[in-house]
């Protein structure tokens, strides 16, 4: 399914700056990727436990439909969730 995707090689941050949409499992760097302005993508999954600071500020997604429909609508957060 991914084979249609590029892998990042350089650092999820690095990559996020010139990606069209980040797609990962929602942990401490997606904040610092919403600042960059990328959009953002969280897989996430049962039983899973993320703080909501770190899931507001990418789309969700549990299945690889979702994930595929996320990418494709590329959310952005609001503004107001990425001031200090």
């Amino acid at each position: 399914m991914w084979s249609a995707y590029e892998t990042a090689t350089e650092g999820t941050v690095n990559a996020s700056a010139t990606a069209q949409v980040t797609v990962g499992i929602p942990g401490s760097v997606f904040p610092r990727i919403a600042a960059i302005g990328c959009p953002l993508v969280g897989v996430v999954a049962e039983g899973l436990t993320v703080p909501d600071y770190i899931l507001s500020v990418s789309a969700q997604a549990r299945t690889v439909a979702e994930v595929v429909a996320a990418v494709e609508a590329q959310w952005l957060p609001r503004a107001c969730l990425l001031t200090v």
